[in-house]
């Protein structure tokens, strides 16, 4: 047998196994709630008496809506916003809905979010689910989206969703 062989021999084993290790290590780092687990956290709030008993309210905000897509109208649990910048994402601080024409709404994601007063702008930004927040100014809000229960067809963790074109679709 040729050198090369006998080494290709030992190194190809050793180099599987350690490629597997690393992938097993790793899967264990991304360990976490997943978005079959918010699903499953947020299942009830189809009903918004749900989400209002739930501590999730109405707020002054309009709906959103853009050239890029709609954001819906928000419930917005106090509560989880206002608690020092703690994420978790199984208990998101706002319900995304759309308004359907005939004034029904209908839940279609979740909002994470993070005050400039917890993490302020010119810092790094917040993360969840591996994706940076995006900084809305306007609110002075860290925000990110994942619309889990209705498809967006630019991603699930994207602020827009072209889906949801307009407050009253």
């Amino acid at each position: 047998m040729s050198i090369l062989r006998r080494a290709l021999a030992w190194t190809v084993p050793a180099t599987a196994v350690g490629l597997a290790a690393a992938l097993l290590l790793a899967g264990s780092a991304q360990a976490g709630p997943g978005f079959q687990d918010v699903r499953q956290a947020t299942v009830a709030f189809h009903d918004v008496a749900a989400a209002n008993d739930a501590g999730y309210f109405d707020n002054a905000l309009p709906c959103f809506t853009s050239d890029a897509g709609g954001m819906g109208e928000h419930l917005i649990n106090g509560d989880l916003l206002f608690d020092g910048g703690a994420l978790d994402a199984l208990h998101p601080e706002a319900l995304v809905y759309q308004v359907r024409r005939n004034g029904s709404w209908r839940f279609v994601g979740v909002e994470y979010a993070v005050p400039f007063t917890d993490a302020p702008a010119d810092g790094p930004a917040p993360a969840l689910f591996g994706q940076d927040f995006s900084q809305n100014t306007d609110l002075g809000l860290w925000t990110l989206h994942a619309w889990i229960w209705q498809g967006n067809p630019v991603g699930i963790l994207q602020t827009w969703n072209p889906a949801l074109d307009s407050c009253r679709g």
